[in-house]
């Protein structure tokens, strides 16, 4: 199976996200019940660039071998991690009842690019028993 499956709405979504972070980063954080002051809003809008980035490069996935199952690996890291973050804000009482669609957007993201290192890994290895 193609990973663009999940690198292609992943690309799109990610696009969306990354455009409200770099003009107004204050909107979906206050979707959360979180308020940002001026060093907030600045991160944030590099959040959104940094994103858009992400972004762009994910389109360009064209199949399996565009993306190695380490760069897959550490992308789903760094989503679990967040999700990691998330769940402790969460817990301390400071987000409201939509941190949890933001915790399991991330938690689906990071399955996602889980499973497209599995895609990597699995047809890298049908190839090579080929050769």
């Amino acid at each position: 199976m193609n990973i663009t499956l999940f690198t292609r709405p992943k690309s799109v979504l990610t696009v969306g996200l990354a455009l409200l972070l770099a003009f107004d980063p204050n909107l979906i954080f206050q979707w959360t019940g979180l308020h940002l002051g001026d060093a907030g809003t600045l991160l944030g809008r590099i959040l959104g660039l940094v994103y858009l980035g992400i972004a762009i490069e994910l389109w360009f996935v064209r199949g399996n071998a565009d993306l190695p199952a380490r760069n897959a690996l550490l992308l789903t890291s760094v989503d679990l991690a967040v999700v990691a973050l998330l769940v402790q804000v969460q817990f301390a009482g400071q987000m409201n009842a939509l941190g949890w669609g933001l915790i399991a957007v991330y938690l689906g993201s990071g399955l996602g690019f889980f499973w497209c290192a599995l895609q990597v890994t699995r047809n890298g290895a049908a190839r090579e028993s080929l050769s």
